[in-house]
């Protein structure tokens, strides 16, 4: 073989070599979380939601109130791969909360995150106004149905 074609070789060879590095490398990153890590949250929250780099399988995901003990949020895992995931909420105490999943990738790599937030005490105030104000309404709407008022 003439050196030209080695020369030739070794480049291929070693751009090849390169090339499939960094796709090996090239994980599934989280690129949205709702709420937002480090969130101070003063309203109430009805869902959590999960966005990725690329499709993947979510294989955990866990919320835990003050460290110490799981919320259920009723998360059951599948074979689904998606981009986004949203996991309604049932109302949530006041408190610092932690959000940890564990997702694989298409290349079979799993890879555990956490994102921590706080829910305060005004997010509770909101959410009892809220349902003081949804029974108005409906107390309101019974007495308007009675005079044949459409809304």
């Amino acid at each position: 073989m003439n050196m030209r074609k080695v020369n030739r070789l070794t480049i291929l060879l070693s751009s090849l070599i390169l090339f499939q590095t960094g796709v090996l490398q090239a994980h599934t990153e989280l690129s949205t979380i709702v709420p937002a890590d480090g969130a101070v949250i003063n309203q109430p929250l009805s869902a959590l939601e999960l966005s990725f780099t690329a499709d993947v399988r979510l294989l955990r995901l866990a919320l835990m109130h003050a460290g110490q003990h799981s919320v259920g949020i009723g998360f059951k895992p599948t074979a689904d791969t998606k981009r986004q995931f949203v996991v309604p909420l049932t109302k949530l105490q006041e408190g610092q909360y932690e959000v940890e999943w564990t997702i694989m990738g298409a290349d079979g790599h799993t890879m555990d995150g956490s994102s921590d937030f706080t829910l305060t005490s005004d997010a509770m105030s909101a959410h009892g106004n809220h349902m003081q104000n949804m029974q108005s309404e409906d107390t309101s709407d019974m007495g308007h149905s009675e005079h044949g008022h459409a809304h």
